[in-house]
């Protein structure tokens, strides 16, 4: 009686288990290599390229390097989609991804330059007042709209549109205002609605402790920045002896100069950081807003799944965002995003990081750069002459 590992092993030892059909590629190992090596590149750079894109692109190659290929890429002027389907499954390293829209502004002003400046003056503050995880405060506004983009779900496979039921065409916005430091904690958001009246409905089934202004646009302001200043010091107690560094956005309404001056008042250090460079270096956006998001959307639709007929409305608003940002707001998401940021525990940013790569497609040679601030000099001098 022969064992199962007998078996196994006299059988794998004997038999040749590689499939000795072989498929001949109009590209070679070596080529695709370098097109991997070219696609990873353009990706970084914020320029990747889409499966029609790199079909055209491999069609060009063959072309120009006289290789055997199907007459069907003649006619299409790219590759077949059979080659990129065989291609991606040879490069697993690959995948197709969505891609989030980057403006050249925000792609070309974060840099190591501009980065490097911000953590210099984040180590110069924190060697003067040394503050611990549980005082390093980063505070952001995130939009909370009505309507969002539904969720993907599952349908008959052949359809060719699947539609899913929204409150409207378009929605109104809700800004919510969130704190949370380095330690893993978090305050009670605030909910800036665009009523000019306050409604109690407005704040129904929200967080514990959260509070909502009224202003009829629905966007962050100095005045109400400052009232939530004065609730985010209710949470935080600073005081002489117990300072804290709180990190915002530079958005008027957080450099506002009533703001300013009742964060002196009151020991609240305010460090902003660079402009288009808060999807880097602040913690919320980095690594919160985005799960938040998520969580809200599908929140939003078991909602409108739920209340068949009915609408979202801003009265909904606070309450759908409850469980969301309990679970975006978890302090393992906090702290993760803390450390990813650099800010706690610090690290410094090396010059050829990969969050900078894609600036280096807006750099000038240093010469230009040099002629650039020359000029900027001169118009700022000729004005002063006006």
């Amino acid at each position: 009686m022969f064992s199962h590992h007998y078996i196994e092993t006299s059988w794998n030892a004997s038999c040749n288990l590689c499939s000795p059909i072989y498929h001949k590629t109009v590209v070679n190992y070596e080529q695709e290599e370098e097109l991997v090596c070219y696609l990873k590149y353009s990706a970084q750079r914020n320029h990747g390229l889409s499966p029609i894109e790199i079909r055209r692109l491999v069609y060009t190659f063959a072309r120009a390097n006289n290789l055997k290929y199907p007459e069907s890429w003649v006619k299409n002027e790219c590759a077949g989609p059979d080659w990129y389907t065989g291609f991606m499954k040879r490069h697993q390293r690959l995948s197709l991804r969505q891609p989030e829209a980057t403006s050249l502004t925000r792609a070309a002003g974060c840099n190591y330059v501009v980065v490097h400046r911000f953590q210099q003056q984040f180590q110069q503050v924190m060697a003067v007042k040394r503050f611990p995880a549980h005082r390093m405060f980063n505070g952001d506004e995130t939009r909370t709209p009505t309507v969002l983009s539904p969720i993907k779900v599952v349908a008959e496979r052949g359809v060719k549109q699947v539609m899913q039921t929204t409150s409207a065409e378009r929605g109104q916005n809700v800004t919510m205002l969130a704190f949370c430091n380095a330690a893993g904690g978090y305050i009670p958001p605030i909910f800036l609605f665009p009523l000019k009246k306050e409604n109690p409905n407005s704040l129904r089934g929200c967080n514990e402790g959260s509070l909502g202004w009224f202003n009829g646009s629905g966007w962050m302001d100095g005045e109400n920045f400052l009232k939530s200043m004065q609730h985010f010091q209710k949470h935080v107690k600073s005081c002489e002896s117990d300072p804290v560094l709180l990190m915002v956005d530079n958005h008027a309404s957080h450099l506002d100069y009533a703001v300013v001056k009742y964060c002196n008042e009151n020991y609240i250090t305010l460090l902003t950081f660079p402009p288009h460079c808060s999807h880097v270096l602040q913690p919320e956006d980095v690594g919160i807003y985005g799960p938040f998001k998520n969580y809200f959307a599908a929140e939003q639709q078991e909602w409108l799944r739920t209340h068949p007929g009915q609408r979202i409305t801003i009265h909904h608003i606070a309450e759908l965002s409850r469980k969301p940002s309990l679970r975006a707001f978890s302090p393992i998401n906090i702290v993760s995003s803390f450390e990813k940021t650099g800010i706690y525990p610090f690290k410094e940013f090396l010059p050829d990081d990969v969050r900078f790569i894609p600036s280096i497609v807006t750099e000038l040679p240093p010469g230009r750069t040099i002629h650039y601030f020359f000029i900027l000099h001169f118009l700022n001098f000729f004005r002063n002459l006006i």
